[in-house]
């Protein structure tokens, strides 16, 4: 307690007394305080702030994939293919949303295309989700995203991947055939680690905003209100357990 706090107690206490005295003396006496002195002593200290919940999300794929294009989409609402790309270091962006009457921080991560092997630690280190990009037009790209998966789960073994096709924009004017073979190739990788599967677009944009809604309902074991889509040729939205 402080001294200020001490002194204006002590104070009151005396003017009760003068005033139960007064009272006995003359039933016209009043207390010899204001109400807002009184009031004022009474508040409660200051509260520090409430700290909010941060997930860090690391962006990793090969270069020039669409890591950057999907954060500023996410974080900014903008795409701008021609100018966004990381050459060097890191670069990160922060969206905070409402998740049940609380703010909740989404710290994105993309490592830059030309250092990614003495930046990855930086990127991945605390994450809580890794985001395995892919441009779905190039399904032999997933075969590079083993190596990232590799890298990224030694360097932190509890974030949880996310397998998630980019381009989808693109996808579909690629024939049926060439469509249902990327749907079950993705599929059937997404399963071996364990991964939810979104097919995206940062251009349209699609399933850009559903992303960081299966991110908040894996991590908290929320109702899963974010409808699935699991048919062949649609943009692929699995992460319920079968």
């Amino acid at each position: 307690m402080s001294t200020g706090a001490i002194c204006t107690r002590v104070s009151l206490a005396g003017a009760a007394r003068r005033r139960r005295r007064r009272r006995r003396r003359s039933s016209s006496s009043r207390p010899m305080f204001r109400r807002g002195s009184a009031a004022k002593s009474k508040e409660p200290a200051s509260k520090e702030p409430e700290v909010q919940p941060v997930i860090k999300v690391a962006l990793l794929g090969d270069a020039q994939v669409g890591k950057t294009s999907l954060m500023c989409r996410y974080v900014e609402g903008t795409f701008d293919d021609a100018e966004l790309m990381t050459q060097r270091g890191v670069n990160f962006m922060e969206k905070s949303v409402l998740l049940q009457n609380e703010r909740v921080t989404f710290s994105i991560w993309d490592v830059g295309d030309k250092d990614f092997d003495a930046m990855l630690p930086l990127v991945c280190n605390e994450a809580a989700v890794l985001l395995l990009m892919f441009d779905l037009c190039r399904p032999e790209a997933l075969a590079s995203l083993r190596d990232w998966h590799r890298k990224a789960t030694t360097l932190n073994k509890g974030a949880m991947p996310f397998l998630v096709g980019v381009k989808y924009d693109e996808l579909v004017e690629l024939a049926p055939e060439e469509h249902a073979h990327v749907c079950d190739v993705a599929s059937q990788f997404a399963i071996a680690i364990d991964a939810p599967l979104v097919f995206c677009s940062s251009a349209v944009p699609i399933n850009v905003a559903n992303i960081f809604k299966v991110i908040l309902i894996r991590l908290f074991g929320l109702t899963a209100s974010v409808p699935e889509i699991r048919e062949p040729g649609g943009a692929l939205l699995m992460y319920q357990t079968k």
